[in-house]
């Protein structure tokens, strides 16, 4: 669901990185360093968020809405949010699964500066409570990259007499080749843990001597009430996953003998205001006289906000 071009001002970053105790760690104007931080990607992409989440919300009740985790990714080769650019913004709902302590909708977002994505978000939120049936759960995601090589005959043979594999040339000789597969799935389930329909579908790559990438096969796999996924196992089996973990010279430790300690600000309305992020739960000081909760709750971003 996309929202419309936006051109990146000054304020709205000086006012995002202006909040608190940043204004000690962030001196002079923020555009001076060039780049925008990468957590203000919240503020770009909370209205098509926030579009793609509420056809959702359409029966539940907004406050038991929080927000659950955050991830985000500057896409290879592209440099961060700058002044004067215009972006447009992509959003869809990922996943909606029933856990222990509720709903939970997962919203994946793109950002894309002139047609172009540079930069991508997973968030999620959780409707507390608790939810029967899953007739309305579902869960989309890209596989991660794999590549198989075609080592051995056997390797070559026992590919393609695969249902769900379909080289574009019948007579294309797999024996030495590296193919790489990008796929995507789209899961229905019965229940917490048992799909009621699986499909997997995607693309197998080639890269020529030449260096031209071109696809060698389709993949195609759709089925009905399964317990396991056998394109994804058959690439666990005899794959490489392109996303491997890129370990640093020298190691920088995650934890340490003192414990990390946040204080959260006295109010959440000069991070809600800056982020766009408006929430009741986060900025209305009215709610917890109704018993709904014990207080305002900072927002997540407003935590990882803080530790930036």
């Amino acid at each position: 669901m996309p929202d419309a071009h936006r051109l990146l001002g000054r304020q709205s970053p000086i006012s995002f990185t202006r909040l608190g105790k940043m204004a000690r760690l962030s001196s002079g104007d923020p555009w001076k360093a060039l780049y925008a931080p990468v957590d203000f990607d919240i503020v770009v992409g909370w209205k098509a968020i926030l579009k793609a989440i509420f056809p959702n919300a359409s029966d539940r009740d907004l406050l038991k809405l929080v927000h659950l985790s955050n991830s985000f990714r500057l896409l290879p080769g592209q440099e961060p949010l700058r002044k004067d650019d215009m972006v447009e913004t992509k959003a869809q709902i990922n996943a909606v699964l029933n856990q222990d302590s509720g709903n939970m909708v997962e919203v994946y977002g793109r950002i894309l500066r002139d047609g172009w994505p540079i930069m991508e978000a997973t968030r999620q939120f959780l409707y507390r409570g608790s939810y029967i049936g899953c007739e309305n759960t579902f869960q989309r995601k890209i596989e991660t990259p794999i590549q198989v090589h075609m080592a051995s005959r056997r390797d070559a043979a026992v590919l393609p007499s695969k249902e769900w594999f379909h080289l574009d040339d019948p007579d294309t000789k797999l024996l030495g080749k590296t193919l790489t597969f990008r796929l995507s799935s789209f899961i229905r389930f019965k229940d917490e843990k048992n799909p009621s329909s699986v499909q997997t579908l995607g693309q197998a790559l080639d890269e020529l001597p030449a260096k031209e990438v071109i696809q060698a096969a389709s993949v195609q796999y759709i089925t009905g009430q399964s317990h396991g996924n056998p394109v994804t196992d058959y690439l666990q089996r005899h794959g490489t996953s392109l996303a491997q973990p890129v370990k640093f010279d020298n190691a920088i430790p995650l934890n340490s003998k003192t414990e990390f300690l946040i204080r959260a600000l006295a109010s959440n309305e000069g991070y809600g205001h800056a982020s766009s992020d408006c929430n009741p739960i986060h900025v209305s000081r009215t709610l917890p006289s109704y018993g709904i909760l014990a207080g305002t709750i900072p927002s997540l971003m407003e935590c990882s906000h803080l530790r930036r």
